[in-house]
């Protein structure tokens, strides 16, 4: 960024308070422990916090310029400036949509219910091989991510890809016009955010005006093996590309064969190539084909070549809580899928522990679904049945959303092994006595549940001397 203090006034419909009119700012930040020198900080107000409490630290900091909503005095900072704005969000906004019309880049947008941001990185990774590609850090893919995304793009920047992220009616509207996508991916529609939108049509309906918004110049990438969005996309004005498993879609997947060590093998079908890719890749699941499958769809649209593809895609790795794999030194292979959870995600979760190979039992230790709204009894009763029915060597459930899915997996299959524990603090200290070294484990549940300390256990436990171990295991 190269904004001028008097300029970015302008642009937040405001005007200087006091300061330097002439001062430069080389970038924004919202969260004033990591502004950087020369910076542009944003006090922000939330439910539980009030940003313009922070703007001394952030001057301190070496903040150039702030914008709050209170009348900040001047006192020491005589070489810096301040503005005062209404609402410090629509300040951020307004310069996220100056911003993206100075941009030159071509803007990629990725939304769905799940799996957006291993699209996101996965589009990165091909485009970075060809092209200097921007895209959202981590998954800051909000009211306020998107555009502190978007005003950290520079001129530089020939692709960015963006994560678009929605939990109620309303933000996409106000997000659409930040991003303006030249190609949109939408990856899938489940029951997230229900407590808000109400249905997956709610769904649909928001996170479809990301694709509503592709020019007739564009392109967007659909799963083809979901009627309802083959139907939305039907609509739509632009090119349509559809992904997925069935032979109708553009590009498909087939020969699929799981490695060790959570690789997959698999043979890619598509219109641009004569004869099909073999393709191997660091994901494991059935469901990351399709996120591969969006990825490449897109990258063929920038003309990449396929070496570039298949290199990027082999050396491509599991984003840290979503899938990620590691064979601890006690032998006991996990699969850290803590991130967060939905009904959608957690199937394709259980679908992937079964279709690894495994020397012992798959075992999956499974906790609540937030955000599902008012069914969310049924949908955790339903992903129990779902388990009973494809059968699991053990399944371990935590805390009262936990407890319906274990009598439901109980009720459909008995013979099943279901331990259920009120909380994660009751399981850790058993972890050593229920599972055994070569043991196959599925960690899962929403971002609210913190499953992640159940994997930090298993680590640490590992990593003890071995007459450690032995002398827990003599107390027992």
């Amino acid at each position: 960024m190269d904004y001028r203090a008097d300029s970015v006034a302008q642009i937040v419909t405001s005007e200087l308070s006091w300061g330097k009119p002439e001062l430069c700012v080389t970038g924004v930040s919202t969260d004033s422990r990591t502004v950087r020198p020369g910076e542009l900080f944003i006090a922000l107000r939330g439910e539980r916090f009030d940003g313009d409490q922070f703007i001394e630290a952030a001057y301190a900091a070496g903040a150039a310029v702030c914008i709050g909503h209170s009348l900040h005095p001047q006192g020491q900072w005589r070489d810096r400036a301040y503005i005062r704005v209404a609402d410090g969000l629509m300040a951020l906004q307004q310069l996220a949509l100056h911003h993206r019309g100075q941009m030159i880049c071509r803007m990629i947008a990725v939304t769905g219910s799940n799996g957006k941001t291993t699209v996101k990185e996965l589009i990165h990774a091909l485009c970075s091989s060809q092209f200097n590609t921007a895209k959202n850090p981590g998954n800051l893919n909000g009211q306020i991510g998107v555009p502190l995304s978007l005003l950290n793009t520079t001129k530089d920047h020939r692709v960015c890809v963006l994560e678009v992220g929605i939990s109620a009616p309303g933000e996409m509207s106000r997000l659409v016009p930040l991003v303006r996508p030249d190609k949109a991916v939408l990856t899938n529609i489940g029951p997230v955010h229900l407590e808000l939108l109400t249905d997956e049509q709610g769904v649909l309906r928001e996170k479809g005006q990301l694709l509503e918004a592709v020019p007739a110049s564009g392109s967007v990438v659909i799963d083809g093996d979901d009627p309802r969005i083959c139907a939305f996309a039907d609509r739509l004005g632009c090119s349509v590309v559809r992904v997925g498993f069935s032979r109708t879609n553009d590009y498909t997947a087939g020969e699929i064969n799981a490695l060790s060590a959570g690789r997959t093998c698999f043979t890619l079908y598509s219109p641009r190539r004569d004869k099909p890719l073999q393709v191997e890749t660091g994901l494991a699941g059935r469901h990351n084909l399709k996120n591969i499958l969006g990825a490449v769809a897109i990258a063929d649209m920038f003309s990449l070549a396929d070496d570039q593809i298949l290199k990027a895609l082999a050396s491509f790795k599991p984003l840290a809580m979503r899938q990620e794999m590691s064979v601890l030194a006690s032998g006991l292979t996990v699969i850290n899928d803590a991130y967060n959870a939905s009904p959608l995600s957690m199937r394709a979760a259980l679908e992937t522990l079964q279709s690894l190979p495994c020397k012992g039992r798959r075992v999956a230790i499974l906790g609540e679904m937030l955000e599902i709204g008012p069914r969310s009894r049924d949908y955790h009763q339903e992903l129990g049945r779902f388990i009973g029915k494809m059968g699991l060597d053990l399944l371990i459930t935590i805390g009262p959303a936990g407890e319906w899915i274990a009598t439901a997996a109980q009720s459909e299959m008995e013979e099943m092994k279901v331990l259920h524990y009120n909380n994660k603090d009751e399981l850790i200290p058993e972890l050593g006595s229920i599972l055994g070294s070569d043991d196959l484990v599925l960690i899962k549940a929403s971002r609210g549940v913190a499953l992640e300390s159940i994997v930090q256990a298993l680590k640490d436990r590992a990593d003890r001397p071995a007459q450690d171990n032995n002398a827990v295991e003599s107390q027992k």
